[in-house]
């Protein structure tokens, strides 16, 4: 068979929701010049057009980037909208109309969401895999957003967990994850180094870099958007506003599933407003419990998730894990 007849069978397969890469073919979007063009949509929940001020705050701060905003034509509700149990949310044809013109609009070089929330799970089936890889972009964002980064994934196109608007207009640009978001979107991958923890598990790994929000993950487990279980993986985890019993759950359900067993490393991020509702003295000891056999390195209260300097994060990267007594090294191998 002609290789041009395979290739036309390969972008074929890549339209079809689910159709994996292998790890050899993941992109890594090119990163950004000044003057470049960045959409700003709401593909989860979408703020007031009347008295939210996240987006236009947001856009300063990236025009003082060297960068030029493009809002979707559906980045706001108004607030007369009421949809279904009280979702503040664009309806599910229009987030997904400017998330694909995002995608697909060869001038616009990233695409930064104006907040999470919920309602992503919702887009990802309808995503035409292709267009995330004919023209690749960083998508930064985390929480709800950990959906559309498994479908980068998938899609075999790398990604950025970390902040959006509403962090710009929260934190500002002094944040240091604002900071070091920057300087990864125009070409500087960032390597961390955290001090040491006695609840660290020892150790070092290599694998792809998956993860973000605990129960946003665990809801596409054992489907087509699901990471990879056939190579290594380090995977971080991260919560907000569950009982340390639901956090328990999750858990258990890695566990029984055997989400686990390609595990090289874990990253446990901020485990923020996790109330505790069961015998242990904090969250991470029951995180703890469920680590401490795996023989793999593990590293608790990494800055990032629903925390205050929520560190970025790159989704589908071949990443090295370091846990020893000095501390935490974590770097990404592009």
């Amino acid at each position: 068979m002609s290789g041009s007849i395979l290739s036309l069978i390969f972008a074929f397969l890549l339209t079809l929701p689910g159709a994996r890469t292998d790890s050899a073919a993941r992109i890594r979007p090119p990163f950004l010049r000044k003057g470049d063009k960045v959409a700003v949509i709401s593909p989860s929940y979408a703020p007031s057009a009347e008295k939210d001020t996240t987006v236009l705050s947001a856009c300063r701060l990236i025009r003082e980037w060297g960068l030029e905003p493009v809002l979707g034509s559906h980045v706001f509700h108004p607030d007369t909208l009421q949809q279904d149990l009280g979702i503040k949310g664009m309806p599910l044809d229009e987030r997904l109309e400017d998330l694909r013109w995002a995608l697909r609009d060869t001038s616009i070089k990233a695409i930064i969401p104006s907040r999470g929330g919920y309602g992503a799970i919702h887009l990802v089936d309808s995503l035409d895999l292709a267009d995330f890889r004919s023209n690749p972009k960083w998508l930064t964002g985390y929480s709800d957003i950990t959906n559309l980064h498994l479908a980068s994934l998938v899609a075999g196109v790398m990604s950025i967990h970390g902040n959006m608007c509403i962090d710009f207009w929260k934190r500002g640009a002094d944040n240091p994850a604002n900071s070091t978001l920057r300087g990864l979107l125009f070409g500087t991958p960032p390597s961390y180094h955290m001090p040491p923890r006695p609840d660290n598990i020892r150790g070092k790994a290599k694998g792809l870099f998956v993860g973000g929000n605990m129960i946003t993950l665990e809801a596409l487990m054992g489907t087509s958007w699901d990471f990879p279980r056939d190579e290594p993986v380090i995977l971080f985890i991260e919560e907000i506003d569950e009982t340390m019993h639901a956090v328990d759950r999750l858990m258990n359900m890695l566990v029984k599933q055997g989400r686990l067993a390609n595990v090289s490393g874990i990253i446990f991020g901020g485990f923020t407003s996790c109330k505790p509702d069961l015998k242990f003295p904090s969250i991470e000891t029951m995180l703890h419990s469920y680590v401490r056999d795996l023989g793999i390195p593990v590293c608790f209260g990494f800055p990032a998730g629903h925390v205050e300097i929520n560190l970025p994060l790159i989704e589908g990267a071949q990443a090295e894990l370091t846990v020893g007594p000095e501390g935490t090294i974590l770097e990404f191998l592009l």
